[in-house]
């Protein structure tokens, strides 16, 4: 049994392997996101620590648009890839479960002890 379990890690493994990246671009997404939040507002931060006078409210406007920009851009593609690693990921484990299943199945008369016939 041991070897039918070894032999399933490796499928499973290739598997798991294809559909990582999806999990990668999810995680980074949102911190891409945030470098452009955080660059956003030290922009319109720098802009009033450079005004002279009164600080004129358009270029406090860019920074804070360029916040909010990179924010929705990191999750607009942050929420869609979390999303389809969960389902893949879901689909992998169900297609073990159902393999695995199988080989105990097949296995199970040839068990020491087993008097049941097929």
């Amino acid at each position: 049994m041991k070897a039918m379990e070894d032999a399933a890690d490796e499928p499973t493994g290739a598997l798991l392997r294809r559909i990582e990246h999806l999990n990668m671009i999810g995680n980074i997404a949102p911190m891409l996101g945030l470098l452009g939040t955080v660059l956003g507002m030290v922009t319109s931060f720098n802009q009033i620590s450079v005004s002279v006078g009164g600080v004129d409210p358009r270029l406090l406007a860019k920074g804070i648009f360029q916040a909010l920009v990179t924010t929705v851009m990191g999750l607009t593609v942050a929420i869609p890839s979390l999303y389809a690693f969960g389902l893949f990921r879901n689909r992998v484990d169900a297609a073990v479960a159902v393999v695995a299943q199988i080989a105990e199945d097949l296995v199970a008369p040839l068990k020491p002890g087993n008097t049941s016939r097929p």
